[in-house]
């Protein structure tokens, strides 16, 4: 089984990896939006407006900053992944799964903020930052897992 999915094809056939700190990104905690306030110059303080305090609060988009390693058996094929690579960042949304633990998400890419690679051209690490808006697309991966393992941990 593959460690990682982008837009539905292995990633290890791309030449792509998954760097240092990925998953513990993906499985990072959203944000909550904020509450509805009301702020006036007549009152000390400002007023937080809730119908009901159990109310579910809803989650707010986040950016998300994740590492890709890209290699190849020498320099032609590692310029052929990382052209892929950015082939993939470029095409539009992002779709990333990672099945170990039961995630796909669908991410916007906002741009790179590091790159650094060896000095045969055979490997690069890059960082990249995506936004993640439509966050009612993550959630678990259902079919491909054993059914009691999916029992025992909802």
């Amino acid at each position: 089984m593959a460690d990682l999915l982008i837009n539905g094809k292995d990633a290890k056939v791309l030449g792509i990896r998954m760097g240092s700190g990925f998953m513990e990104e993906l499985l990072s905690p959203y944000p909550l939006k904020d509450a509805v306030t009301n702020e006036s110059r007549l009152e000390d303080g400002k007023r937080v407006f809730r119908d009901d305090p159990n109310a579910k609060r809803y989650k707010d988009s986040r950016e998300v900053t994740l590492t890709f390693t890209i290699e190849g058996i020498n320099s032609i094929t590692f310029l052929r992944n990382l052209q892929r690579f950015y082939d993939i960042l470029y095409g539009g949304i992002v779709e990333i799964e990672v099945p170990c633990v039961m995630r796909k998400c669908k991410l916007d890419y906002i741009k790179s903020s590091s790159f650094g690679k060896d000095y045969n051209n055979t490997f690069c690490s890059v960082i990249v930052r995506f936004e993640e808006n439509d966050i009612l697309v993550q959630r678990e991966i259902k079919g491909s897992y054993n059914k009691s393992y999916n029992k025992s941990y909802r």
